[in-house]
């Protein structure tokens, strides 16, 4: 606990960590078109969105060139996912692991394209799901596979059966799906992206298709296949046969959901900032999404000077990316840096480019990096406890994808979240709020940290004051091999004068 009174870098994690992870969704883009607002005002009236998406849905105007987009879409979002529905007085309560899938299954819903059961059939592993609406319709999938979401493929897929036909529906990163899908981003698409990050939202990209009853029989005997495997080399077959069937995607929408910040974080930041330690945010969210939310939480002013070192191509770029960020960086005092996962991935195997990334850490003030996975979290708290050995680090965080970042630190802090109790398991210390953080490193730290050096000085001034009371006593005694001081009073020091009033 001494060592959280002498932390010099903070590792932390967004989402649950400095959000309240409580999703709201906001917009969509949908038909080559941004819906609109879907939040409630202040007041409480619906978003002009919701109420137009409901409208069309429910009128059933197949005439209207928006119709098929918007059914397509919002069935998507309440057949691709893992929530579990439970029916209270005939309205569906929804919940997951994921706050995220319950917020999309939510605003399916509340459209009127409502998922009302989850049915696991006896005979195999499939299961049917229910969907109502629009109107008074009820439609049955059969779910065939779920190709669960993982850190490494940042996408999830269902394969699913509808009357005759076979569907396989993604939804995933944008860095991801873009290379799924048949045609690439449109210029709407990519503005409306831009756009909703920029807004510190997060979004998801959805697509599908339909798939042939040839294609998927071969499929999933391979995938059967590999499911089978007993060596190390299951997970690598299972994702690479997977990723087969999620290729040449149709474009149906892009969702983008709000996740506000916890209260005090920005008060937090700010005194972790004037406490001298260098703080670290590492997400896997757009680039975009997080600068947003950095500004908003503080960990950027509007007086900071901001370098960007992002969308690196090999590593020859990476360092000269690094380098232009050092040189911009140098000659202010307020500074921030903005790393990207790809950046990193080109860079982290170079040790000048991981030289020029310490020192731009010394540099700034604080950092941001976005788009990460797991590892390269752990591979940034790595790298700062190896250019520097006498740097105490810290890592904070809620979730599973945080639990190597928290090993790795001579420090674990976790978040008592929505995502599971992996984190809190892996770390040192858990809290439940963000701003917890301050009396933890300023009260607590600090004050372990002055207990341990008292201690270890008095330790050492009694050891002192014996041994030169021994060497003073044997010059007086004639080197006579006789003790200055009766033994019980030796053996009763450390109890008596050391321990007793500490």
């Amino acid at each position: 606990i001494e060592e959280m009174g002498q932390v010099n870098f903070l590792f932390s994690d967004k989402t649950g960590t400095l959000t309240a992870n409580e999703m709201v969704f906001a917009r969509c883009h949908c038909g080559g078109a941004d819906l609109g607002e879907f939040r409630r005002s202040a007041d409480g009236t619906e978003g002009g969105g919701m109420v137009e998406t409901r409208r069309l849905l429910l009128s059933s105007k197949e005439k209207d060139p928006l119709f098929e987009p918007l059914l397509n879409m919002f069935t998507c979002l309440a057949v691709c996912h893992s929530v579990q529905v439970q029916l209270k007085d005939g309205q569906p309560n929804f919940t997951g692991m994921s706050p995220d899938e319950v917020a999309l299954v939510q605003v399916a819903h509340d459209v009127g394209s409502s998922f009302r059961s989850r049915v696991r059939k006896k005979a195999g592993n499939t299961s049917e799901i229910i969907l109502s609406g629009p109107g008074q319709s009820e439609r049955k999938f059969t779910v065939l596979h779920e190709l669960a979401f993982t850190s490494d493929r940042k996408r999830m897929s269902v394969i699913v059966r509808h009357r005759s036909a076979i569907w396989c529906i993604t939804k995933g990163a944008d860095s991801v799906m873009e290379g799924l899908l048949k045609e690439k981003f449109p210029e709407a698409c990519n503005r409306d992206l831009t756009h909703f990050s920029k807004q510190g939202l997060r979004t998801l990209v959805i697509g599908m298709r339909i798939v042939n009853t040839q294609e998927y029989e071969m499929w999933d005997a391979e995938y059967t296949t590999a499911r089978n495997i007993i060596d190390e080399s299951k997970d690598e077959r299972m994702a690479e046969v997977a990723a087969r069937i999620e290729l040449g995607l149709k474009l149906v929408g892009i969702t983008a959901v709000e996740d506000k910040l916890q209260e005090g974080v920005p008060e937090t930041i700010d005194l972790v900032k004037a406490a001298g330690i260098r703080l670290w945010v590492l997400t896997g969210d757009k680039t975009e999404t997080a600068v947003d939310i950095a500004r908003s939480c503080r960990l950027f002013s509007g007086n900071t000077t901001m370098a960007f070192a992002t969308g690196a191509v090999d590593v020859e770029h990476a360092v000269r990316l690094l380098q232009d960020a050092h040189t911009s960086l140098s000659a202010s005092d307020d500074t921030g840096l903005v790393l990207d996962g790809t950046t990193l991935l080109h860079a982290m195997g170079n040790d000048v480019c991981r030289k020029l990334i310490y020192d731009l850490g010394i540099v700034a003030r604080s950092c941001i990096c976005a788009r990460l996975s797991p590892m390269q979290k752990l591979e940034l708290v790595r790298l700062v406890r190896e250019q520097n050995r006498r740097a105490i680090t810290m890592a904070i965080g809620d979730g599973a994808n945080d639990v190597p970042m928290i090993q790795g630190a001579h420090v674990g802090i976790a978040i008592r979240g929505k995502e599971g109790t992996q984190a809190l398991q892996a770390s040192d210390v858990a809290i439940s709020y963000f701003r917890f953080l301050v009396p933890l490193l300023l009260c607590h730290g600090r004050r372990a940290y002055r207990r341990i050096a008292i201690f270890t000085c008095f330790y050492l001034y009694k050891n002192v004051v014996l041994l030169m009371a021994d060497a003073i006593w044997m010059h007086q005694d004639k080197f006579r091999a006789r003790i200055v001081f009766p033994e019980y009073l030796s053996i009763g020091l450390n109890v008596v004068y050391v321990t007793w009033h500490l």
